[in-house]
């Protein structure tokens, strides 16, 4: 067993037009996918940096955001009405400080 690779399972959608999906078991590199999640996070920050404390009379207090892991190790946000395709993935909650 190698000590610097994870495990992560994903999907891969098929090219054609049923929709099967195949899952796939692959190892990445804990060094690649930790430099994926240190930019990710760097850029998250400036988004969250520029972001409004109140808008009108409503105070944002909570930002929460799902992402997901790539066969290679890439970290990509989940858009509008995407779910994680095994109900996973990684969940990040940004509150204020007080």
């Amino acid at each position: 067993m190698n000590e610097d690779r994870i495990w992560v399972v994903t999907v891969r959608q098929s090219t054609t037009l049923t929709e099967r999906r195949e899952l796939i078991e692959t190892q990445i590199d804990v060094g690649v996918l930790s430099g994926e999640l240190q930019s990710f996070l760097s850029k998250l920050g400036s988004i969250l940096t520029a972001t409004p404390k109140a808008i009108g009379d409503y105070e944002l207090d909570e930002i929460e955001l799902s992402a997901e892991v790539s066969a290679s190790g890439t970290i990509k946000i989940l858009g509008s009405g995407i779910e994680s395709s095994l109900g996973s993935g990684l969940k990040f909650v940004f509150r204020r400080k007080a």
